[in-house]
């Protein structure tokens, strides 16, 4: 069975930013208006723009116009969101006070905070926790969150830290994947010849393809195959269904 949305894994965060450019019609702006920085929307839409193959704006002497593409495309994404937020707003239940805000990553809310939110909300005695979720650590205003989890902790150096757990760093595929591909579980070397998926980083402090061969003494190819995502939930899903050009990914433990 064909699953659905499968064009919209990876770029949900970037569709909110693009909307935001093509409505005002400029990167800062819309940088203004949902807290970015302006790189992070240009690489927010460069990202998309080569997703979709097309230009969402023209560029023009440091000016830039919302193509025919990008207005549609805007148009689409404020639809869909407005149902979206209009339907949130129905079914979530009023809450007195704004509550505790926590930011962390994608990653780190589905793959560790999930599993733990009910205890989590229960030490806090039911207080609502508000979640400021990005995969760009560079993006958070800390001055607007009550607690981060982040891996850097240079942008926030004088407040306190409390270390959670060390990171492990590792190579991960579906069996089906490697049953495919055998051959892979035999050597570093091996994987260079595999489908990787790599996350957009930025200066999120992930690490890296390039990063980890580089650690066991190896070049990734400038030809490898690899396919971007800017959403690490998206990534992992991708990884677990094990299609060739998208079967392995880079991981975390936390031990």
């Amino acid at each position: 069975m064909e699953k659905r949305f499968q064009n919209l894994s990876g770029s949900l965060n970037a569709l909110v930013v693009a909307e935001s450019a093509v409505r005002h019609a400029s990167f800062t702006a819309a940088a203004r208006e949902l807290g970015l920085t302006q790189p992070s929307v240009s690489r927010h839409v460069a990202t998309l723009e080569d997703r979709i193959g097309q230009p969402l704006f023209e560029r023009r002497n440091n000016r830039i116009r919302p193509s025919a593409a990008g207005r549609r495309l805007a148009d689409a994404v404020s639809l869909g969101f407005s149902h979206v937020e209009a339907a949130m707003e129905e079914l979530a239940p009023s809450a007195a006070g704004e509550g505790i805000v926590l930011a962390c990553s994608f990653g780190f809310a589905d793959q560790w905070l999930l599993p733990r939110f009910s205890s989590l909300q229960e030490a806090l005695g039911g207080t609502r926790i508000r979640m400021a979720t990005t995969d760009w650590q560079e993006d958070l205003d800390l001055s607007r969150v009550d607690a981060a989890v982040v891996s850097d902790l240079s942008a926030a150096a004088d407040r306190k830290s409390i270390p959670l757990f060390a990171e492990e760093v590792f190579p991960v595929c579906s069996p089906d994947y490697l049953q495919r591909h055998p051959h892979l579980a035999d050597s570093v070397e091996a994987l260079l010849t595999a489908d990787l998926l790599q996350f957009d980083v930025g200066a999120s402090g992930f690490l890296t393809w390039p990063q980890w061969f580089a650690r066991f003494g190896h070049d990734l190819p400038t030809d490898s195959r690899q396919r971007v995502f800017d959403a690490y939930p998206f990534l992992t899903r991708a990884a677990e269904d094990g299609q060739e050009w998208r079967s392995v990914g880079v991981s975390w433990s936390t031990g």
